[in-house]
């Protein structure tokens, strides 16, 4: 299941739009290959995978499909790996030691610690004000 709808059939224009993101986002990445790591040969082989998939979606036609096709499915597969893994990132780095914390501090908010007493029922006081009854929650 993705939360991003994927247009696998694009319009000219998106397929132009596609062709125009890659060439800059394969140049800059390999400028920065080139120039700030030094790395000539890895820099020419971005600028040559930018050139194979973005030269084609400019010309906004059907040669250009295979590599938006190609650009999109690693997209999809690499955005749903990356959110799974940041959500449990974010879950076992702020979550978890919040609630080792509470617990070591001897907080049961959900009254999860059974105390010996006769009923477990919680009396709730309502308010019998009629305007309320407009407002249910």
């Amino acid at each position: 299941m993705s939360l991003v709808d994927i247009r696998w059939h694009p319009n000219t224009r998106e397929l132009r739009e596609f062709g125009l993101v890659v060439l800059i986002g394969t140049g800059l990445i390999g400028l920065v290959f080139q120039f700030w790591r030094g790395q000539t040969t890895v820099a020419l082989v971005i600028y040559a995978v930018g050139g194979v998939l973005g030269l084609p979606g400019l010309t906004g036609r059907a040669i250009g499909l295979p590599g938006y096709w190609l650009w999109m499915g690693v997209a999809c597969v690499m955005g749903n790996i990356m959110g799974r893994v940041l959500l449990t990132v974010i879950y076992y780095s702020l979550f978890l030691p919040m609630g080792i914390v509470r617990r070591a501090l001897g907080n049961d908010s959900l009254n999860l610690k059974r105390r010996p007493v006769e009923s477990y029922w919680c009396d709730v006081k309502h308010k019998d004000d009629p305007d309320r009854y407009e407002r249910q929650f």
